[in-house]
């Protein structure tokens, strides 16, 4: 309560100054159009004449990314005289630029110009539409005549020679083309008042007050009521097929449904992707999806950005791919693909991949304050400056936690980041980012299930012995890098240069299986605790470059191309120990190992319409990746107790290549839903690959990469706007595949793999205040062929046809949230809404015949909003199930003084029910 009161206190002081603020209402369409800042009314020709009504022009411009004007097209012309005044005006106008994705881009949109009514005299032949009256002096423009006898029609004055310059000319039937009509007060023609002014001036000039008298040409008017410019954008919202049906554009509307505590938890939406969180911040999410156990990221490619998250060659896991930096508040959407059917997917993209897209829509400062159970608190910062680019913004948290159990989930974290978008000029983009991360947590380790039953330790405890005690993950990461975007002549022709350097630490310390670990050559050492410390130090530096063609022609056929490239290295070292906890000393050296990777990518492809409801994408991709390592302790003979009369070490190098091609065919849409949308059929199939752990290659071995195909084929309805539809089932082949050995603390081959499945999917927005997404994946893992004997594991117990260990056969996600307005008081609306949030996560298969217990987990939001102040609670596990967020099936000893061979049950607790209450404000 405490806490609670000192929350309300530091936000509710900045009430006033957010009140008189208030911030504009969020973005609610993918592209922003642009806003007029300055406007300049087009000025009525002097020597202009409309018909009865008055005339319209109406004008396509550009508006660039810079807020000027430029290719003016005239779409309805209102004649050379108004079609001149109306284009001198508007290029006088400036505009807030068009946002895109975060960014300015330039647009074309319609302006129309609405000139008043202003009729030409009769003429003095016709006797029809009123008297002639004689004509002025010098029978020019303007001359004021003596009005007629009768004053009725209106009195006309005699032409000149050339007919031009506001003389008279003859009359007709029709009233156009310079034919008189009846003048009259309203210049329609009442038969009463005379058509020119006998004062000497403006003699063609219709009875009445000029309408640009006595007006800012800012704006124009029309019998004192302002115009408005109707400003329509077009040619910017055009549709992009997708790469396959298999990607996944998630908005952020869709990521706030539910609270996301991490980035990691902001993927849980996508169809078939599980996040686990088994140890806490200082060590990398486990990651499932479509029969993958992506381990910390081993099958998962993830970009943050612009910038890569996997660390090939860490000693934990390849690949490992820590999230945790990325902060939900800044992330605008999530771009996923589940599978690899795009050329851009490159190392560790087997069972799919996943982009981060940062961007913050409500504009302004937002502070946030969060408290909850367990001592948790988050403090957080979002600063994104009104006016500038969605991806201008700079954030920070800070946040801790004693965490559930017994003190053994406790952590720490900072983090930090900056991005600033910045345009040279209308066509010159430029991104400039930074970012830092540190996090450390305790970890719980892994219990045995019958230790649990037995009482001998507590669901949410830790082995009371030292070695389990002293379990901890590490993990810091420094980012920094830029983006430059170029565009071209061509529609949506550009250029795209990316460049990074990023570092990271991470150290961990676990202890899976007690007491077992002894070696012959130590045995004095024997019961000395199995708890290995892993830390690996890693630089990245890289950069790519992408040109995007844009709508074309390829073959006569309307299409667009992509050529690009990417390189990266990385610069590792890495340490494996057994060591004593109490003095933190080493009792034995595992790894020491210095390893350097360089990987050049090339890629290419090209979309076609073949026809109307049939087009085409197919590209290819190549790799090179070469590898330096020098191993220290390699060559160590283990178990033999006798001193080697050899020096240790191992330096090698090995290359090799990868490559493969992609293509996807879309047919439709069919039946569209209100000429929207539609029914349309997907098929895509992919080659991919993942490079292999650095420290398992030879000297001068052509690099074994385990080798990724993948297959799928669906259907995807979209009904116009409401919402879209999937349905696919999918195949995946992969050569040498890994699966975590809990005993080193690290991954091992089992040969090759398959996985198949289907999946099905739905977003929809049935209601104006309701939003739903769900999805329900099966997938099935199975080994190929029996593994081959390592020194690792030299007597596999998988074979052939057996079930990939630890993958869940059914994923299963769904979540909806309803909003209204409740009152509104004080100037503002009081805005309620609620959100919900199920996962489940079927039986996952063990070895040794084994199964895990199926979980289910359900969250919830709710929240308030008045003006720029909100207020939320979220509730996590809100049923309060006792589920295992983790599950293997090893053999472990945590009796020091009885030895066991039996494999047995493992798991890690899954976090209770937990309140968090968030109080923020923008100003």
């Amino acid at each position: 309560m405490k806490k609670l009161l000192v929350l309300a206190w530091v936000l509710m002081s900045f009430v006033p100054d957010a009140l008189a603020n208030p911030d504009t209402a969020e973005l609610k369409k993918v592209v922003t159009p642009p806003k007029t800042i300055k406007t300049v009314s087009a000025v009525f020709p002097p020597e202009g004449y409309t018909p009865a009504g008055g005339i319209e022009v109406v004008l396509k411009i550009t508006v660039k990314a810079d807020g000027t004007v430029s290719d003016i097209t005239i779409v309805k012309s209102g004649g050379d005289l108004f079609d001149k005044a109306a284009e001198t005006a508007v290029m006088q106008w400036t505009f807030e630029p068009a946002m895109f994705e975060g960014k300015k881009i330039a647009v074309k949109i319609t302006v129309p110009f609405k000139f008043p009514e202003r009729l030409k005299p009769a003429d003095p032949k016709g006797g029809k539409n009123g008297d002639v009256v004689k004509p002025g002096k010098d029978g020019k423009n303007g001359d004021v005549v003596k009005p007629g006898k009768d004053g009725k029609n209106g009195d006309v004055v005699k032409p000149g020679k050339d007919g031009k310059n506001g003389d008279v000319v003859k009359p007709g039937k029709d009233g156009k083309n310079g034919d008189v009509v009846k003048p009259g007060k309203d210049g329609k023609g009442d038969g009463k008042t005379p058509a020119v002014k006998p004062d000497g001036k403006n003699a063609n000039k219709p009875q009445g007050k000029d309408p640009h008298e006595g007006h800012d040409h800012g704006t124009y008017h029309d019998h004192g009521k302002k115009l408005k410019t109707d400003i329509v954008v077009t040619g910017v919202l055009k549709k992009q097929k997708t790469t396959s049906n298999a990607e996944f554009q998630i908005s952020g509307k869709v990521l706030q449904i539910t609270t996301k505590k991490s980035g990691g938890d902001m993927l849980t939406v996508a169809p078939g992707l599980y996040i686990g969180h088994p140890q806490g911040e200082g060590i990398a999410n486990t990651i499932f999806l479509r029969g993958f156990n992506a381990e910390h990221g081993q099958d998962f490619e993830i970009k943050a950005g612009f910038i890569p998250v996997n660390l090939p060659g860490h000693i934990h896991a390849q690949g490992y791919a820590d999230m945790h930096f990325i902060m939900p508040e800044i992330v605008d959407s999530i771009t996923v693909i589940e599978g690899v059917y795009d050329v851009t997917q490159g190392d560790f993209a087997v069972a799919g991949s996943a982009i981060f897209n940062y961007g913050v829509r409500r504009r302004g400062t937002n502070l946030f304050l969060t408290l909850g159970s367990y001592n948790t608190m988050k403090l957080g910062l979002v600063f994104a400056p009104r006016g500038q680019a969605r991806d201008t913004f700079a954030a920070a948290q800070f946040s801790e936690t004693d965490g559930y159990g017994d003190g053994n989930r406790a952590s720490l974290s900072a983090k930090a980041m900056g991005r600033y978008h910045f345009c040279i000029d209308e066509k010159t983009h430029i991104i400039m980012h930074i970012g830092g991360y540190g996090g450390r947590s305790v970890l719980p380790g892994i219990l045995r299930l019958d230790d649990i039953r037995a009482g001998l330790v507590d669901f949410y405890g830790t082995y009371s012995y030292p070695t389990a005690r002293a379990q901890s993950g590490f993990f810091t990461r420094f980012e920094t890098g830029a983006s430059l975007i170029r565009y071209l002549q061509g529609d949506g022709e550009k250029i795209t240069f990316n460049t990074y350097i990023f570092r990271t630490d991470s150290r961990l310390r676990q202890n899976f299986t007690g007491f077992m670990l002894w070696y012959a050559d130590q045995p004095d050492l024997k019961g000395a605790g199995d708890l290995h410390q892993q830390t690996n130090t890693a630089t990245t530096m890289g950069g790519d470059f992408l040109y995007e063609s844009g709508n074309t022609k390829i073959l006569s056929l309307p299409g667009m191309f992509r050529i690009g490239m990417s390189i990266r290295s990385d610069f590792v070292d890495q340490k494996e120990d057994l060591i004593f906890p109490a003095q933190n000393m080493i009792w034995r050296h595992v790894t020491d190992a210095a390893i350097q990777m360089n990987d050049i990518g090339l890629y290419a492809d090209m979309r076609v319409g073949v026809m109307k409801y049939l087009s085409a994408r197919a590209g290819f991709r190549a790799d090179a990746l070469a590898f330096q390592i020098n191993d220290e302790l390699a060559n160590r003979q283990y178990n033999v107790p006798v001193e080697q009369n050899y020096l240790l070490g191992y330096k090698r190098d090995a290359m090799g290549f990868a490559y493969g091609p992609r293509a996807t065919i879309e047919a439709g849409p069919f039946f569209p839903y209100k000429k929207k949308g539609g029914l349309s059929i997907v098929t895509s199939y992919g080659e991919g690959f993942r490079s292999p752990p650095p420290r398992s290659l030879q000297d001068g071995e052509r690099a074994p990469f385990a080798k990724v195909r993948s297959f799928e084929t669906g259907v995807k309805y979209v009904p116009g706007t409401l919402g879209e539809i999937k349905v696919a089932g999918f195949y995946t082949y992969l050569s040498n595949d890994y699966v975590y050995n809990p005993v080193t603390a690290m991954t091992r081959s089992i040969g090759d793999t398959e996985r198949y499945g289907a999946m099905i999917s739905a977003i929809a927005k049935p209601m104006k205040n309701l939003l739903f997404s769900g999805s329900f994946t099966y997938s099935r893992g199975v080994l190929r062929s029996s593994p081959l004997a390592t020194a690792e594991n030299p007597t596999p117990g998988e074979k052939k046809g057996d079930l990939i260990p630890y993958i869940p056969l059914f994923v299963g996600r769904g979540d909806a949230s309803y909003g209204r307005k409740i009152i509104s008081f004080r100037g503002g609306d009081l805005v309620a809404t609620a959100g919900f949030g199920y996962t489940f996560l079927g039986k996952r298969p063990l070895p040794y015949a084994q199964w895990s217990e199926p979980v289910h987990l359900l969250d919830m939001k709710v929240e308030l909003s008045w003006k720029n102040v909100t207020f939320k609670i979220d509730i996590s596990n809100l049923a309060g199930a006792k589920w295992h967020d983790m599950e293997l099936n090893f053999i472990s000893q945590w009796n020091p003084d009885v030895p066991t061979s039996l494999p047995q049950r493992h798991v890690v607790a899954g976090a209770p029910r937990l309140f968090m209450g968030t109080l923020g404000i923008v100003f």
